[in-house]
Parts: C-alpha cells; sequence; structure tokens
C-alpha cells in the first residue's frame, strides 16, 4: 500500500505456485478491506478480475471465489479501478461498481484467430494510471514504449 496525493495505491499478490490463474485468500481480502476503508484508491493485482472471452482467457484469471470476495470488498469502497495484467491484452469492463482493466503486454499480445489461442508480436505497451491531487480526474490511458514509433506533429 502507497499513500499518494488524492489517493491510494493497493497491490496484491494474486499468483499460486504452479498455476495460471489467479486467487486472493480470506486474510488478503479482509486486509484490502482495511486498507481501502477512507481512501479513493487503485488495486492493481496480476491476475485479471474481468473475463475476456473464451476458455483460454477466462481461465487465467482470479478463480471464482476469490472473484465473489474481491468483488464485496471493492463494492464497499470508492475504488478508482481493479487494474491487472497477464491477458497480454488492452480489455475494460465494469466490475464491483467500478472499473475492471487489465493492461497491455510490452512483449506480445495474446488474441483468438478464428477461434484458435494465438500470439503476435506488438508494440510494447503498459497502462498508465493518474488522477489529480484531490482524488477527482483519474484516467487510465495505454502508452507505446517504443519511441521510434513516435511522429513530431507538425
Amino acid at each position: 500500500m502507497i499513500d499518494l496525493p488524492g489517493g491510494r495505491l493497493v497491490v496484491l499478490d494474486s499468483s499460486r505456485l504452479g498455476r495460471e490463474d489467479g486467487a486472493l485468500d480470506e486474510s488478503q481480502t479482509a486486509w484490502l478491506d482495511q486498507q481501502l476503508a477512507g481512501h479513493r484508491s487503485l488495486v492493481v493485482m496480476h491476475h485479471p478480475c474481468i473475463r475476456v472471452g473464451g476458455a483460454s482467457f477466462d481461465n487465467i484469471r482470479l478463480d471464482e471465489d476469490s472473484l465473489r470476495r474481491l468483488a464485496a470488498v471493492v463494492e464497499r469502497h470508492d475504488v478508482f479501478a481493479v487494474s491487472a495484467g497477464h491477458a497480454h491484452m488492452s480489455c475494460f469492463a465494469a466490475f464491483a461498481g467500478t472499473q475492471g482493466m487489465i493492461a497491455p503486454s510490452s512483449a506480445y499480445e495474446f488474441g483468438l484467430v478464428d477461434g484458435a489461442f494465438s500470439y503476435q508480436l506488438g508494440e510494447p505497451q503498459y497502462l498508465e494510471h493518474s488522477w489529480s491531487s484531490d482524488g477527482s480526474s483519474y484516467l487510465a490511458r495505454v502508452i507505446t514504449v517504443e519511441p521510434a514509433l513516435w511522429r513530431t506533429m507538425p
């Protein structure tokens, strides 16, 4: 947990040794509940809380019990968003009264091509989160890393 002007950043460890899917146990969601109390917050973890389509992708998100516990906690608090990675694609959907999001990859992008789990080399990107010092004006923005791709506007 890190307190910042206008908001709090709360990071959770959703990893499970030897598994692709993620989990949050009851002690983690109880701790999260305490950390969110009285603070506008951004919650960040590795495993997504939103569906991205198809068993290949949805099998890598948080397990169902973790999703229920997380949603119950997030719904009680003022949360900017719940942000994750792991799926190597930019996705945004409603979650527990806020925004669930998945950051793009700095390496490659996953997707379905004609129903087959596929990947492509893409522009390396990341998700930047910001808000004003009074906690308003939250913004999540996809940033392209590769400087050679940028062009100056005339």
